[in-house]
């Protein structure tokens, strides 16, 4: 991990890989426009660590001037430093707003109006990208008796009339899905800032659990993940006819998520709509991988129940009061699953998995194409026939640990031909080995629309001066 923050007796007491990855993955969006150098480094030389307080006083300075810098450049015409201005902004206010969980709940309205100041950031850069940019609403009828319909919010990317593909081709389509405290204005810089150049439309949103959903509607996380990605393909469908001039190609809709949201699009994938996938170091069982992270002398008297869930929530409260990362972790995971309690959360975890004997999976799929559904599967993966990008993170394998994800869901996409699913596991972390890719994502995009572009036959030739254009091959990829 890159050592922004090292362990130091008279400093700190731990060694703060969190903060150093949160740090990446903010410093990893420069490429995009998403950080500036200079401003991260003045920053990180100021910030206390374990300090949930000054971490957002900071961001918050900086995303505020940032944010008036660009309200200057825009409106003295200086219109592409003013859309680096507003990103880096809606990146900084993002980062200000990031402690929400950990926060008294008379302050959280406090908090979430950053959210929105972050949002309001990302829609000013919008209006100044060469891409079309499109909010929308996508319904969703939870299908539990008598729950109430949402309206999950989301960006649509679409490429500009220069960039779609020749020979009459329609527009192919990336659905984005966040990671458990992502929003869907930080997925620009993992998909959207590469897509629409490359002739493809990308959709990002906010699911239950995620994003406002969760902050403003309150609805947690579900594991039946392949729900939410059925009314995504249900929204496209109607938006593609109301919309032709779109031009989206329903029969090239392809799926990507990083971390918890490559579980959500391995989930989503096995509806036969989902022509390729791209799963970003997923998880394969959330409870099994937590409990690789925590002490075995202190779980394993809880698992066995001969100390009951007080004993784990008064020792995480404890560790709390001393460690803002493990603050976090539960406050956040609390709130995403809807867990009342610490021990709750952890035994939550549970349901996040792809056996098929633990794990919580729906038959509602209106799709007749995957009617056979939950008939002799012992595991989820056995439904995925797409092609599928399977990533790891091994730049730190006491905290990613490959082996117990990313290897598991190759060995259970049993019904992927080998020739049709491929392995990335990197290690150095410029070439992708801290979680989700952080710090490398112009990579990580490179690898995603290279996989994809070869499973929807797209082929990209060189044009004059070195210009490329798209195109596509009928017979065999390029």
């Amino acid at each position: 991990m890159y050592p922004f923050f090292t362990y130091s007796p008279n400093r700190h007491y731990f060694e703060y890989k969190w903060y150093n990855l949160e740090l990446l993955r903010l410093l990893g969006a420069a490429p995009y426009g998403g950080c500036d150098a200079a401003e991260f480094l003045e920053l990180v030389a100021s910030l206390i660590p374990n300090d949930a307080d000054d971490w957002h006083r900071k961001f918050l300075a900086l995303a505020e001037r940032t944010q008036t810098w660009g309200d200057e450049m825009q409106k003295n015409g200086h219109l592409s430093t003013a859309k680096g201005a507003f990103l880096r902004a809606s990146n900084y206010f993002r980062c200000a707003q990031y402690m929400f969980p950990i926060m008294p709940a008379k302050d959280q309205p406090y908090f979430l109006s950053l959210y929105h100041r972050s949002i309001s950031s990302f829609e000013q850069a919008t209006k100044l990208m060469e891409h079309d940019v499109r909010r929308v609403r996508i319904p969703f009828q939870p299908p539990e008796y008598r729950a109430a319909p949402l309206q999950l919010p989301g960006w649509l990317h679409l490429p500009a009339q220069s960039r779609r593909l020749q020979g009459g081709r329609g527009t192919p389509i990336l659905i984005c899905i966040g990671g458990a405290d992502s929003t869907q204005e930080e997925l620009y810089f993992l998909s959207a800032a590469e897509g629409p150049g490359l002739g493809y439309a990308v959709l990002t949103f906010d699911g239950p659990g995620q994003g406002l959903v969760l902050r403003e509607d309150g609805v947690p996380l579900r594991p039946d993940g392949e729900v939410v990605v059925e009314a995504v393909l249900d929204f496209l469908a109607s938006y593609a006819q109301e919309h032709p001039e779109a031009n989206l190609d329903l029969d090239a809709i392809t799926i990507t998520g990083q971390s918890l949201g490559g579980y959500l699009a391995l989930r989503g994938a096995a509806d036969s709509r989902i022509k390729a996938c791209v799963a970003i170091d997923p998880i394969y069982d959330f409870y099994d991988l937590a409990m690789s992270r925590m002490p075995k002398w202190f779980m394993w008297p809880w698992e066995r129940n001969y100390m009951g869930d007080g004993f784990v929530d008064y020792a995480v409260v404890e560790h709390a009061k001393l460690d803002v990362a493990t603050k976090y972790t539960f406050a956040q995971g609390g709130q995403m699953f809807g867990s009342s309690n610490p021990a709750q959360m952890i035994r939550d975890m549970k349901q996040y998995t792809f056996r098929l004997d633990k794990t919580i999976t729906s038959n509602s799929s209106s799709n007749s194409n995957d009617s056979n559904r939950g008939r002799g599967n012992r595991d989820y993966l056995e439904w995925v026939r797409c092609p599928v990008l399977v990533t790891g993170a091994a730049g730190d394998p006491k905290l990613f640990l490959p082996e117990m994800s990313t290897s598991a869901i190759m060995r259970n996409l049993v019904n992927v031909p080998d020739g049709q699913k491929e392995l990335w596991i990197p290690k150095a972390w410029s070439e992708g080995g801290a979680q989700a890719k952080s710090g490398a994502w112009p990579l990580l995009q490179y690898r995603t629309f290279k996989f994809l572009d070869e499973k929807l036959a797209i082929a990209r030739v060189a044009g004059q001066n070195g210009v490329y254009e798209n195109g596509f091959v009928t017979n065999g990829y390029h």
